[in-house]
Parts: structure tokens; C-alpha cells; sequence
């Protein structure tokens, strides 16, 4: 396991099978930390690379791991690109690795794999594009319906558009005086 700190330039390397013992490495000799209240640490896939960022400085520690991890250290210190990293997994390698792999095993297991074989023609899962067309007929049902709502209110026909006329008691107004919902003082 590969803890690291954003306080300092400290990362501990612990090993989980041997009662937790663990070693400490520093990522720079800078006296400052070099992470601004946060650090990414990404361990690639199947190899013996930690890559741990340091942000405030612009920089990429490349940590290789070793056999043991007292042979942990950084061994590349590179200039970080938009403060960002991006781990990349490539199954189509990994699919051709594991292909590889079953021309020398048992003909049992080449057969289990030879739907690996035919990566690039996969059928696609079709169980989402009927909810899509469902979704699309009944948000043009509910646009058809408010342009319709909208004309039929437009040309007046609905009592709503007329105005209420609120009198306050002993008041006379005249029959076109209208309001908005305002008392009068009487």
C-alpha cells in the first residue's frame, strides 16, 4: 500500500503480508510541500510504477516499487501538464495477452476464450434504445400539447384571461376599471 502525504514530501510504502512494516521515501529534496492541500497517487495496472502528483509545484513523481519495499524510490520526476493525471487501461491488450496465454493451455480453456478472438465486432446491448424512443415520442406529445395549451389561450379562449375585478365594501368602479389585486382605502 502506497500512503502519501500532502503535508510534507513524505509517501510510506507498507507491506501488508509482512505485519504491516513500512517505509518511508521522499519525493524531492524540496523544503516546501509540494502539494497544495491534496495529492493524487495512481498505481498502474500490472506494472511496479506509482505515479504521485505534486500540484503546487507542477510536478510528477514516478515511484518504482521493486521487489521488496525496501527498493521503493522515486525514479522519474517529470513536469506536470494542466495539473492533472489520467489513468489508461488497455483491455484490447490485456484481451490479446489472455489469448496468448490460452494458445499454450489446455484445448478446455481455448475454447472458453474464443469469444476473446472477434474484439472488434461486439454486439451492442440494444435494451436502452427502446426507453430513448419512449422518452423521445412523449417529450413531442408534451411539446404538441403546450403549443396547443399556448394558441387556444392566445385567441382568447379561456374565461381566465378576464379580469377579476375586487371591490372594497361601499366602493363604485366603473365596469372597464381593473385591478391587480391592490385594496383601496375607503
Amino acid at each position: 500500500m502506497v500512503i502519501a502525504g500532502w503535508g510534507n514530501n513524505e509517501v510510506a510504502v507498507v507491506d501488508l503480508d509482512d505485519n504491516y512494516r513500512m517505509v518511508k521515501i521522499m519525493l524531492t529534496n524540496n523544503p516546501e510541500p509540494t502539494a497544495a492541500g491534496q495529492r493524487n497517487v495512481e498505481w498502474a495496472m500490472g506494472s511496479d510504477y506509482v505515479w504521485i502528483d505534486g500540484p503546487q509545484t507542477s510536478e510528477v513523481y514516478i515511484v518504482k516499487i521493486g521487489a521488496t519495499i525496501d527498493s521503493a524510490k522515486v525514479s522519474k520526476t517529470m513536469e506536470s501538464k494542466g495539473g492533472l493525471m489520467i489513468h489508461v487501461n488497455n483491455f484490447e491488450r490485456a484481451a490479446i495477452a489472455d489469448m496468448m496465454k490460452m494458445d499454450h493451455s489446455s484445448p478446455d480453456d481455448q475454447a472458453n476464450g474464443a469469444g476473446l478472438q472477434n474484439t472488434k465486432n461486439v454486439d451492442v446491448d440494444d435494451s436502452t434504445r427502446a426507453i430513448a424512443v419512449s422518452g423521445l415520442i412523449m417529450g413531442c406529445i408534451a411539446l404538441l400539447w403546450a403549443v396547443g395549451l399556448t394558441v387556444y389561450k392566445a385567441a382568447g379562449g379561456s374565461s381566465a384571461s378576464t379580469a377579476t375585478k375586487e371591490q372594497a365594501p361601499g366602493a363604485h368602479f366603473e365596469e372597464d376599471f381593473v385591478t391587480l389585486g391592490s385594496k383601496q382605502a375607503v
